[in-house]
C-alpha cells in the first residue's frame, strides 16, 4: 500500500532534491504496541522512489490521547503541544 500511495503522490506533485520529507511521530510506547507507524512506511516508499531525504527531526515525547474520533480541533490542540523539533537531525 505504501508502494502505491508514493506513486499516486508523486503523480501528484513535482518534487526536486530541495524537498526533504518526514513522518509523523508516534509516541515509543504506541509505537512499540502496534508493531509499525505507517507514515514511516509511506514516507520510506516515497523516498526510494523519488530519491528525496528523510529528515527525523520531529518526535513525539508526550504520550496523549489517541486521535480517532476526536474532531480536527481536538487533534490539534492535542498534537500542537506534545511534538517537539530537533535541531540539526537527518
Amino acid at each position: 500500500m505504501g508502494e502505491l500511495l508514493a506513486e499516486e503522490f508523486l503523480s501528484s506533485w513535482e518534487l526536486d532534491n530541495r524537498f526533504t520529507i518526514m513522518a509523523i511521530p508516534m509516541h515509543p510506547i504506541d509505537q512499540v504496541i502496534r508493531g509499525f507507524n505507517q507514515t514511516e512506511i509511506f514516507v520510506k516508499k516515497l523516498a526510494q522512489k523519488s530519491g528525496l531525504g528523510i529528515s527525523r527531526a520531529l518526535k513525539k515525547p508526550i504520550k496523549t490521547k489517541h486521535q480517532a474520533g476526536l474532531k480536527r480541533t481536538e487533534r490539534l490542540k492535542e498534537l500542537g503541544a506534545t511534538l517537539s523539533g530537533m535541531r540539526n537531525s537527518p
